[in-house]
């Protein structure tokens, strides 16, 4: 390849023109320049007209510009050098993931084309931040245990057993459980448990209450690509 010889690595359609990365050889050892080149595409801003073109020593670094001048995820992607492909999939990802972009406008039939993959929405399980908290009263159980007398004297006066031990235990009942989502705090003999909002709904005595707690998930939608099956 001759030096400062110029090749197009990403080109975007616009309906006033396009939007392209172009990138020169500066020689043997010395790699690429790549920097934006726009062509007859309104403005909406005068500061981004740039008589002469910021030079970048990376693709990325080149389409970090573009990206912060231009709704590129808007346009119809014409042409990519497939060694950036996964880069550019990526970002635009991140774009159609973003619950503030209408991704309803993007022009995604272009991107699949190009890229050679496809677009998918699906739901996927991700944790709120919250717990799914479960709780349970607690009562205290006793249980006696007896050894039958052997002294004649015990016989004597109809007492056949003594008390040897007792036992007690804790056990849950049902009749006052319940579940909760929100985060609980443990605060000096109290279990604090706040709601979504942060707002304290029971206090609870530590002694006297069983918790379990889980993370909290809920279902949202995600894009993600797939490989078509004749790829």
């Amino acid at each position: 390849m001759m030096e400062n010889q110029k090749e197009t690595r990403l080109r975007f359609l616009e309906h006033a023109g396009t939007v392209e990365i172009c990138s020169i050889w500066k020689g043997p050892n010395l790699g690429y320049d790549y920097f934006l080149e726009i062509k007859d595409i309104e403005l909406d801003k005068e500061d981004n007209f740039q008589k002469t073109p910021i030079m970048h020593e990376a693709f990325y670094d080149a389409f970090d510009e573009l990206h912060a001048k231009y709704p590129w995820h808007y346009f119809q992607l014409d042409l990519l050098d497939e060694d950036f492909s996964e880069y550019v999939a990526e970002k635009l990802l991140e774009k159609l993931n973003d619950p503030e972009e209408e991704w309803q406008d993007y022009q995604l039939e272009s991107f699949e084309k190009i890229l050679g993959l496809k677009l998918v929405q699906s739901e996927f399980a991700t944790k709120t931040g919250f717990s799914e908290i479960t709780v349970k009263t607690l009562a205290k159980d006793t249980e006696y245990f007896y050894q039958e007398f052997v002294e004649s004297y015990a016989k004597e006066i109809g007492q056949k057993f003594k008390l040897e031990s007792t036992v007690e235990t804790w056990s849950t009942f049902r009749g006052e459980s319940f579940t909760f989502t929100g985060t609980l705090e443990i605060s000096s003999n109290a279990i604090i448990l706040k709601n979504e909002d942060a707002e304290i709904c029971h206090v609870l005595p530590v002694d006297k209450f069983q918790i379990a707690a889980k993370p909290a998930t809920a279902l949202i939608e995600k894009w993600h690509f797939s490989i078509p099956k004749n790829k």
